[in-house]
């Protein structure tokens, strides 16, 4: 093996350096969690998490599971669309492993997947456009669901950011393209910077690939799906802690709070999205204690779920010797 196929094989191995600083990083944001519940009356939040129930609980962790699971599809759907050939049981576990670092900013740690899949020869420029393709579908679909829940007066603006973020991919692809093109006329003497000038215009072709008409309403109409399920929970524990907020309401505030943990840039939306929940919430005449109560509940069989998915699946990884990769068959 040479060794450049011998980088491409470390590259995918998870150290346990690595692995130790992600526990320090779930470590730390969940410190962040019982700052906010002592911030709004400790006993209040515990009493008012346990009024939720363990049924409550169970059908929240329902219904994450089956947002993972949609969502893992239409990752493989995009996998397809880039000819990115691995096998699904892997790539599960390198999609499960990329949820260990939601709580990045903007989701950027999710990223680690573009290493595991070197493994089996997926270059990165393609799966970092797969990323980037994954979540511009969630946005469209959050987006979405938010111009459908909100009152009239805010509907067309919602749908108005969609129809932005959806034109946003096919103008990546075909911007990214030409910009390479020009970049590199321009830089053809420079090897770093014709380097990145052909990196961009591979990553924009896969984008591409992926963003094409025949494949967004499915990419999208899983988002909503996912992200559907997750504000039905939420409405649900809000209607059962404080029944004066109707449902559609409390759906539409998980969905607003979303987006605005979104924009914030924070890691995992912390902070960004508590605050948003409990502030609607409170807004509307429920006691901090049941927003906030609500609000980490959510948190908890969503996010944090999904932050124990990852951090299991990337442990399974760590012990696990990766296959050598074969240049004459990358898949």
């Amino acid at each position: 093996m040479t060794n450049s196929h011998s980088s491409v094989n470390d590259s995918a191995r998870i150290s346990d350096r690595f692995y130790l600083w992600i526990l320090i990083l779930v470590g730390v944001s969940g410190a962040a969690y019982l700052l906010i519940a002592v911030w709004a009356g400790w006993s209040e939040v515990i009493a008012a998490l346990r009024s939720l129930g363990l049924a409550a609980a169970a059908a929240g962790v329902l219904a994450s599971t089956l947002n993972y699971l949609l969502r893992f599809s239409r990752w493989l759907v995009i996998c397809r669309a880039l000819e990115a050939s691995v096998p699904w049981r892997f790539n599960l576990k390198a999609y499960g492993g990329g949820l260990a670092l939601t709580a990045t900013p903007g989701k950027i740690g999710e990223t680690v997947r573009s290493a595991l899949l070197l493994r089996h020869g997926v270059p990165v420029a393609a799966s970092l456009a797969a990323f980037f393709v994954d979540r511009l579908a969630d946005v469209v679909g959050v987006l979405l669901l938010a111009a459908l829940t909100a009152p009239a007066a805010f509907q067309w603006g919602y749908a108005a950011f969609a129809l932005l973020a959806l034109a946003l991919g096919f103008g990546v692809a075909r911007m990214g393209i030409a910009a390479g093109e020009r970049l590199s006329r321009h830089f053809h003497n420079v090897a770093v910077l014709q380097t990145f000038c052909n990196w961009t215009r591979k990553a924009s072709v896969h984008v591409g690939q992926a963003w094409q008409m025949r494949l967004v309403p499915l990419l999208v109409a899983i988002a909503m799906v996912a992200y559907g399920l997750q504000a039905a929970v939420f409405a649900a524990y809000v209607q059962s802690l404080w029944p004066a907020i109707d449902s559609t309401t409390a759906f539409h505030f998980f969905l607003v709070s979303t987006l605005a943990g979104a924009a914030s840039m924070l890691p995992g939306g912390l902070g960004a999205m508590e605050a948003s929940l409990i502030g609607l919430l409170v807004h509307e005449g429920m006691p901090l204690a049941l927003a906030t109560s609500a609000t980490i509940g959510i948190r908890l069989v969503t996010l944090w779920f999904g932050i124990f998915i990852g951090v299991c699946s990337l442990g399974s990884l760590r012990k696990t010797n990766p296959e050598p990769f074969d240049a004459s068959n990358p898949k």
